[in-house]
Formats: structure tokens, sequence, C-alpha cells
């Protein structure tokens, strides 16, 4: 079922899309039995995500990736190196990766989008912290 919904594209004249589908078929051949189909919709949801992410992602490079705390403020000390580091990161050739939080991830983007490079901040929903 979920192996038919990403297989059955046309993956002729296009070495990209053939590794890509081998790839694909690596991971569903190697998928527990016996999912439910709301198991199968779910890897569908996932294995789009990550292939959504990595179009976006995969020419802006090399990212360094920076986590932090979400509990600083922007007159802390911290908050003022994390732009820094932003910022000098950008300045060497550096994207900036962070969790798109405020405090330590808020800054490291902010420094490196005021130094004219690249940033991205990728959150995810956490109920207990939003």
């Amino acid at each position: 079922m979920l192996e038919s919904a990403y297989m059955g594209r046309q993956f002729e004249n296009r070495p990209d899309l053939e590794k890509k589908g081998e790839i694909v078929s690596q991971i569903y051949h190697n998928l527990p039995e016996g999912l439910s189909e709301e198991d199968i919709n779910r890897l569908k949801n996932i294995v789009s995500e990550f292939a959504t992410g990595f179009r976006i992602l995969m020419d802006k490079g090399p990212y360094v990736t920076v986590f932090g705390s979400s509990r600083i403020n922007t007159a802390s000390s911290e908050y003022r190196m994390g732009m820094e580091l932003g910022e000098k990161l950008a300045k060497i050739g550096y994207s900036v990766l962070t969790g798109g939080g405020p405090g330590v991830m808020e800054a490291v983007n902010r420094g490196a989008h005021e130094a004219n490079g690249h940033s991205a901040g990728i959150n995810i929903f956490l109920p207990e912290e939003q």
C-alpha cells in the first residue's frame, strides 16, 4: 500500500529520481508487517516532510545547527553572544539552522540575518512549551 503510493512514479531517465526510488524502496521493505492504515498514513506524512525539508535546505548549506534555551531575554549576555555567533558564522559562509524558538535560537538567527547570511528556524509543536 505505502510502497505503491511512492514507487508508482516514473523514474526512467532521471538518475536522481532512481536513487530516491531505491531509498524509498529500502525504507518500505524494512517496515514491520501488519501496519495499520493510520500508521501507513503517518509514514507517508513523515516521508513527505523529510523530502520537503531536504528540498528546501539542500542548497543553502553548509549549516551549523544551534539549539539553546528559550528562556533568555534580549538584554542578556547569552543573547548578545548568540547574535555574535550568528554574525560570525554568516561572515565565514555558514548558514544557521535552529529550532526556531525564542532566546538563544532567535539570537543566532537574528545575528546571521543581520549579517546578510542565511538562517532558518525549524519549529515543532510542543504543547507543554508553546
